[in-house]
């Protein structure tokens, strides 16, 4: 679970700085929730949501240490099973692009070519097909085979013996479906990317960007058994409340607000003195 939350502490990251998802979307995480098998999500470690509503763009992230993506592995085939449910409870939601997929694994078993896989998908429409084993542009040996690999994983999901049936659903799946090869740990690429990320928010609360992904870790180990909805607002009340740090975002006041700003425009008419809360017309000469 550790390795879980160290991903789900990377998109809370994201979400206190307001900053895009790291796939999936190009939206900025609105609102991240865990552990949500019970609110009808079958990719269930983690939930994002690029708007407020539930009903906008989201995506559901299944998390995996590691995974085998060969059609033998029974933790891919558990993926693939959940992947099946999500096609059959949420169709419409796929194919109008409101819901997305993701499968967050640290090593690369096949994650290269699995998204490479998925790119091919979703750029063939459902009534065109799509089978890297028997059809151009697909001669790499290698995303053909690993195609092989998912259609016989997704097969063994649902329970499948017709071909054609299965291709279909493959093709469904992955069209849906994104890939975050992701390294969360403290010296991986993720992990050292929010680390600068987090830089000016650390410092306005007088800490180490270090110091504020570790409490965000801590926090998500909290937040999943509990099964949280977690917003911008909420997470940096928590952090205020449990760490004493201050990001809470308050309104500042207006730079012209109970000020005066006087704008001279020089011509050989008229120039107007303009203030927040009153006006002031003056007649100059220009050579006066």
């Amino acid at each position: 679970m550790t390795f879980e939350y160290r991903v789900a502490a990377l998109l809370l990251s994201r979400l206190l700085r307001g900053s895009h998802a790291p796939v999936g979307f190009q939206l900025p995480v609105r609102r991240v929730a865990l552990q949500q098998r019970n609110a009808g999500y079958d990719f269930d470690d983690i939930v994002v949501f690029g708007q407020q509503s539930t009903a906008g763009p989201r995506m559901q992230i299944q998390v995996k240490h590691r995974v085998n993506t060969t059609g033998a592995d029974s933790e891919f085939i558990k993926v693939m099973r959940a992947a099946v449910a999500v096609c059959t409870q949420h169709s419409e939601d796929l194919r109008d692009g409101s819901l997305r997929m993701v499968l967050a694994a640290g090593d690369d078993d096949g994650l290269t070519e699995l998204s490479e896989l998925t790119r091919w998908a979703m750029s063939r429409s459902k009534d065109v097909g799509f089978d890297p084993t028997r059809a151009q542009p697909f001669t790499n040996r290698n995303l053909a085979k690993r195609y092989t690999h998912v259609a016989t994983a997704v097969a063994t999901a649902a329970d499948l013996n017709s071909e054609a049936e299965t291709m279909v659903l493959v093709h469904q799946i992955l069209a849906a479906l994104r890939v975050w090869q992701v390294q969360p740990e403290p010296d991986g690429q993720d992990w050292r990317t929010e680390l600068d990320g987090l830089t000016d928010l650390a410092a306005r609360a007088g800490c180490k960007s270090s110091d504020l992904l570790e409490h965000l870790f801590v926090l998500a180990q909290g937040f999943g058994p509990r099964e949280a909805v977690i917003d911008g607002d909420q997470l940096r009340g928590e952090l205020h409340s449990q760490y004493g740090l201050d990001l809470v975002t308050r309104n500042q006041q207006s730079p012209i607000e109970g000020s005066s700003i006087a704008i001279t425009i020089n011509h050989t008419g008229s120039g107007t003195a303009m203030g927040a809360n009153n006006i002031h017309i003056k007649n100059f000469n220009a050579g006066a």
